[in-house]
């Protein structure tokens, strides 16, 4: 179906900061464009007023207990299968196939890693991220970088190739007529037609095959409840337990494409990736040393069993005639007595709570509410509920956003970290703060409801469906919908990060002062530099992007808008010579998709 018949028949789909509604709503007779009966707006909780009159009624969204914080967009390196060369450039139009040199960071960038960008039509643009150049294709089959595209060349679709080996791999294609193959004769790259593959041949078909290493991931923090501590990687890449949630206690769970397995490293460290050997030794190290040492930097997180609360890591140690988790494979564990970290053979007798991981996204659901043209920010001071727009970020404007137990209609509560204290209104507009420990439950003046539109988020009191605005002047309040006020009635979310410190920004100072200085250097975390908007909602880390574990699930043919998720099937397509077109088109709306462990940060809706 053509791109503008999908919007004509299919209304957007609502995913944000909070929302789980990746659904199509189809748009029936005698329904509105949210799939609702013309009659379910009576239920003004749900719809959309004076306020907006070009909406009717919009769902209401759906809480997650945790989100994610998933760095955007997707970057890789493609790997010609069967190889170890990854597709490379040069700065000036040579593509060519080279050892790999990517890392895990998007700062430390090599002249293998692209980053995916999804396009309205369902393709996608591979940009590198070093040259900043993208990959083109012309009408003849050459294969060139290039700083800016041209009649779609530099646009590509990727399919999953439907073969029997362990590891997943694609055929990219070119967007143009032609629907040309990218293909790698040794250190060669051309885009070659279909019928002029031979895809009887096995050794002729790993030239069109592709894997998939994502340098990007889910960032997280991994605590140990047993010690109430996170696991931390200081400079030297040494691994210790800490009671901080700082940039160097950060974990970036990365897809590797070969099951659900993932690669963990130190947000802090490029070139690091944890590490076990067979002997049960744990430590960080490069891809390079874990191949010397043996050691496997593939792990596998999972549910943990028997009654404990959280997850176990699994490190993947492949045997003679296995690569998956479930053979193999050793549980990460913190030693108590001895201080270290190590990995025990996977015996569900030998689990306990030193077993047990507990995994919180980067931001540990803490936001700052900042106005829709962003000019303030909410603050919790103690003249009373107002905004700030003052540059810096104040302990004052820090929000967690709390879900409410039970409640069918999403609510949640607004948690200041500086006054401890939640937000409340009633039913004449003040806005104040209550302690945590008054019984306002009975009321619920403390619940909020977040409505995401277009153009923001409306914060809406559960009870009196009043908006909260921020006026011109004066102090904050919630007025009637439909009011016209002097002030602003959107808001955006903007994720409360740590600081990120690496090894190559600390490189100008002694070893020994870095040492000393460790806890309190520290530079801002530039959050435009991955991908994440600085006053975006919190949902945009993910949203108008792959995520790394949807592009392994799902062929880049389904329609994006900025509001929009890839997830899809797993099943596979291989293009043929018969049918050159032939493409897996993700089904947006089957929760049969998706990967039902991710995030992992939501492990506990797992």
């Amino acid at each position: 179906m053509a791109p503008d018949a999908n919007k004509k028949n299919k209304a957007l789909l609502h995913v944000g900061a909070f929302l789980d509604t990746t659904v199509i709503y189809e748009t029936n007779p005698g329904k509105n464009a949210a799939g609702l009966q013309e009659n379910d707006c009576n239920d003004t909780s749900g719809c959309v007023t004076e306020e907006e009159p070009s909406l009717e009624c919009v769902l209401q969204p759906r809480l997650l207990t945790d989100f994610s914080y998933v760095e955007n967009p997707v970057r890789c390196s493609l790997r010609c299968q069967g190889t170890t060369k990854h597709l490379a450039c040069n700065g000036k139009s040579a593509v060519f196939l080279q050892d790999s040199l990517a890392t895990s960071s998007s700062s430390s960038s090599s002249n293998d890693e692209f980053a995916i960008l999804p396009q309205a039509d369902g393709s996608v643009l591979l940009r590198n991220t070093k040259t900043q150049q993208y990959l083109c294709s012309s009408t003849k089959g050459s294969v060139y970088a290039s700083e800016t595209g041209c009649d779609g060349m530099e646009q590509w679709i990727m399919t999953t190739n439907n073969d029997t080996s362990k590891e997943r791999s694609y055929a990219v294609l070119s967007s143009s007529v032609s629907q040309r193959v990218l293909t790698c004769s040794g250190n060669t790259i051309h885009a070659a037609l279909p019928e002029d593959i031979n895809i009887c041949n096995p050794k002729r078909r790993q030239t069109i095959s592709w894997s998939l290493e994502f340098t990007s991931g889910e960032l997280c923090f991994m605590s140990l409840p047993l010690m109430n501590k996170q696991v931390r990687c200081n400079l030297i890449g040494e691994l210790s337990l800490s009671t901080n949630f700082q940039g160097w206690e950060a974990w970036r769970f990365s897809e590797t494409g070969q099951h659900d397995n993932v690669r963990i490293s130190p947000w802090a460290h490029s070139e690091l990736f944890l590490a076990s050997n067979e002997d049960g030794v744990v430590s960080c190290c490069t891809k390079e040393e874990s191949a010397i040492q043996g050691s496997s930097t593939i792990w596998n997180v999972q549910k943990a069993p028997n009654g404990l609360y959280g997850v176990v890591i699994k490190a993947v140690v492949p045997t003679s005639s296995t690569s998956t988790a479930t053979a193999g494979s050793r549980v990460l564990r913190y030693d108590c007595h001895q201080q270290c970290f190590c990995t025990i053979p996977d015996t569900a007798l030998l689990l306990d709570e030193s077993c047990v991981w507990d995994l919180e996204s980067l931001h540990r659901q803490t936001y700052y509410l900042v106005t829709a043209d962003n000019a303030r920010r909410l603050e919790g001071a103690k003249r009373g509920i107002t905004t700030r727009g003052y540059p810096g970020r104040l302990i004052t404007e820090e929000w967690k956003i709390e879900p409410v137990p039970g409640s069918p209609k999403g609510a949640v509560r607004l948690y200041s970290n500086a006054r401890q204290q939640y937000l409340v209104s009633n039913q004449d507009g003040e806005v104040s703060l209550r302690p945590h420990n008054e019984p306002s439950e009975r009321d619920g003046s403390d619940h909020w409801v977040m409505e995401e539109r277009e153009d923001g988020i409306v914060v809406r009191a559960y009870q009196t469906k009043r908006v909260l605005v921020a006026p011109d002047k004066g102090p904050v309040s919630t007025v009637e919908p439909g009011t016209i006020v002097h002030g602003n009635t959107r808001w955006r979310l903007e994720p409360k990060t740590p600081r990120q410190v690496s090894k190559e920004k600390l490189q100008g100072v002694g070893g020994a002062v870095a040492v000393g200085i460790i806890g309190t250097v520290a530079t801002p975390l530039l959050i435009g530099a991955i991908g994440i908007g600085s006053i975006g909602v919190a949902g945009q880390v993910a949203i108008g992007s792959i995520r790394a574990v949807e592009a392994l699930n799902t062929v880049t043919q389904v329609t994006l808008s900025s509001s929009q998720l890839m997830i899809g099937d797993s099943s596979s397509t291989f293009l043929s010579s018969a049918d050159s077109t032939s493409r897996l088109v993700g089904s947006a709306g089957n929760d049969g998709g998706k990967n039902k462990t991710r995030p992992f940060c939501s492990w506990r809706s797992w």
